[in-house]
């Protein structure tokens, strides 16, 4: 509907080679701000018949003068609660009263419309200022055809932000939007990451369709990007503050899973998540895509556990990927961060040593740098300047908790010692990738015998030597200490120079034990000489064996028990 007897500037489009009027942005915005998700109430005043395209009927007269083609608008009185839309917009000067003739249909408050401009006119408000708007900034759109590299280039600043304010402007399919993102002022095509709904024409696009334009359009929202694909879409998750659940945010891929209008697709999705148990809520109440869904019957599990171990039998002839790399930090008995072993790194990490944080005693830092700000900081470990990551700042102590990009460690840093990092290094990627030991796993820091386990890999892979990496998965894990999950590599760690084994040296020191339940537990030649070790470490009641066997089958539940 239009609102009646009022006239607000055009906003940018094809009929006007997108000029679009001054005031026309924020007369929208006023809108959007004001009625998205809310009742208003409706009373139809009037119709007008207008032509298709605003021409003017052709020329000349005659029975074969073609009929100009015209469409019907309705105009209406809208209210939210007893707030009338048209007067908000009038009284903010966003918008104009229509001078109607005499036998003209009007709205039903007119004489109020009339009376509403008259006011914003003395106070000289937005169109009757006199004044013209300050002119949007360049907004760069990421969601045309070949903008990937852009969108690359682009994806370091959005991964390193926690969430995301963005404001969903279309719906193109139950799981892909296209969205604003005006603090960057960035347009982007958006897809969750978790969750696939029905392609067009299948069962139930429709309804997906529908509900994520009732849930998402025009709405403020909140999103956390993972990654980019080919077509350089960023996804990630969604999130809809003005939604709560017990306090929380709502995320979106969860509700269409609850629908069942979308089923569980990413990769490293938990078996206990919040997202799996929404998409079994569905299934065990017979809606959406899975009305039809059957319990598998002992026939099917067998099947796919057949299936499963065909599939375990070709990973044993897979192509392993192998990297050179350096130890920078050890983070517990299995996990540490690495860098590449290459002239790049090293290029880099010479440039970055070059830089100096100036002559500022940064006083005036307290505070100023946000959370997933990209910064020079001092380590004060050496002296020397490094690439971090801001992750929070405590007013109190004036101190910033920091991550090193290329190191992979944390610390607490005083403002003095963070300064601004130029574009081009801020979007450089990090130097350090987590790395777990493969087929094994080591005790927590928390555990019995975690330190232990922790300094024995430090005198291991620590002393800077380079070292042989095989790449056996990619996972995607939330570690300690991070709000946000990021990609690991498991790999079997060889030094090359002794031609030792990481994780057996660990297993054979009784520091780690042999993973239950891996992908390639059975089938690989390397986990069968692990378990070798084990078993040896085990009869000799080495370190986590002290008192016998330890650990769970189940690799979800405590493998040690928590110190006393």
């Amino acid at each position: 509907v239009q609102l009646s007897s009022i006239r607000a500037p055009r906003l940018p489009s094809r009929a006007n080679n997108n000029q679009g009027d001054p005031w026309a942005q924020e007369a929208k915005e006023v809108l959007r701000q004001k009625t998205i998700g809310k009742e208003v109430t409706v009373k139809m005043d009037y119709t007008r018949k207008v032509p298709v395209g605003g021409a003017a009927a052709k020329e000349g007269g005659g029975e074969g003068q073609q009929q100009q083609q015209t469409r019907t608008l309705s105009f209406a009185t809208v209210l939210l609660g007893e707030q009338n839309l048209a007067g908000l917009l009038l009284a903010r000067g966003l918008a104009s009263t229509v001078k109607h003739r005499s036998d003209d249909d009007t709205s039903a408050c007119y004489e109020d419309l009339v009376e509403a401009e008259t006011k914003a006119q003395k106070a000289r408000k937005g169109l009757h200022s006199g004044k013209t708007p300050s002119p949007p900034g360049r907004v760069n759109d990421l969601g045309t055809n070949g903008s990937l590299a852009k969108s690359k280039q682009f994806l370091p600043f959005l991964q390193r932000s926690d969430r995301v304010h963005a404001v969903v402007d279309y719906v193109l399919s139950g799981h892909r939007f296209r969205m604003s993102i005006p603090k960057d002022s960035l347009s982007v095509t958006f897809a969750l990451s978790e969750v696939r709904c029905p392609g067009r024409g299948d069962p139930f696009s429709d309804e997906a369709l529908k509900y994520a334009r009732l849930h998402c359009t025009q709405r403020d929202v909140e999103i956390e990007v993972f990654d980019i694909d080919r077509a350089g879409t960023f996804t990630g998750r969604l999130h809809l503050p003005q939604q709560t659940h017990h306090g929380k945010r709502v995320d979106f891929s969860q509700s269409l899973a609850a629908a069942g209008l979308a089923k569980v697709s990413g990769y490293g999705v938990p078996a206990g998540s919040p997202l799996v148990a929404a998409q079994n809520r569905a299934k065990a109440q017979r809606v959406g895509l899975w009305q039809d869904w059957e319990e598998p019957t002992a026939e099917d599990l067998a099947a796919a556990a057949a299936a499963q171990a065909g599939a375990d039998s070709a990973e044993k002839v897979r192509e392993v990927e192998t990297l050179k790399v350096r130890a920078v930090n050890v983070v517990s008995g299995g996990l540490f961060y690495a860098q590449r072993a290459d002239d790049q790194t090293a290029s880099l990490l010479q440039e970055i040593g070059a830089l100096s944080l100036g002559g500022s005693d940064g006083s005036n830092n307290a505070g100023s740098f946000r959370s997933g700000e990209v910064v020079l900081c001092r380590y004060a470990g050496d002296g020397q300047v490094y690439r971090a990551r801001v992750e929070s700042y405590d007013a109190t102590s004036k101190m910033y908790t920091v991550f090193y990009l290329d190191f992979g460690n944390r610390a607490q840093c005083p403002a003095k010692d963070l300064g601004v990092l130029s574009m081009g290094m801020q979007s450089s990627a990090p130097l350090a990738f987590a790395c777990r030991l493969a087929h094994v796993k080591a005790p927590g820091l928390e555990e019995d015998y975690g330190y232990e386990a922790a300094e024995f890999l430090q005198e291991l892979v620590g002393r800077g030597q380079t070292l042989c990496a095989a790449v056996e998965e990619r996972v995607s894990e939330t570690l300690a200490g991070s709000r946000k999950p990021e990609t690991v590599l498991r790999v079997r760690v060889t030094d090359p120079a002794t031609n030792d084994d990481v994780a057996i040296e660990m297993v054979r020191n009784g520091l780690a034990r042999v993973e239950r339940q891996g992908r390639f537990a059975k089938a690989s030649e390397a986990v069968k000489a692990l378990r070798q070790e084990e078993e040896v470490a085990r009869k000799d009641h080495l370190h986590i064996w002290q008192y016998g066997d330890c650990g769970s089958d189940e690799e979800d539940g405590p493998a040690w028990g928590s110190r006393r």
